[in-house]
């Protein structure tokens, strides 16, 4: 097993690395959006000193297209410019 140590620089890695994938997620179209974030408040010093480490996100995933509708009406009022169209 790899073990990293806790820094700054790893946290912001991490940080860096989930707001990327959300990136590349929303450009395919995959997800609406979404934002990763530390939150000091979550991160005591003795749980960060003990290699426990909270990372806060929150995401919109796209929902499925799964009830689509089309609604259909016959008219006559593309007649109004038929005789334009004959040239």
């Amino acid at each position: 097993m790899l073990l990293y140590p806790m820094t700054a620089g790893l946290i912001r890695d991490i940080l860096e690395t989930i707001g990327a994938e959300f990136r590349a997620l929303v450009a395919q179209g995959r997800m609406i959006g979404g934002s990763v974030w530390y939150d000091p408040a979550l991160n005591s010093q003795s749980d960060l000193a003990g290699g426990k480490v909270v990372i806060d996100y929150d995401y919109t995933p796209c929902a499925p297209a799964e009830n689509i509708t089309f609604n259909q009406r016959i008219t006559d009022r593309f007649y109004a410019t038929f005789g334009d169209t004959l040239g």
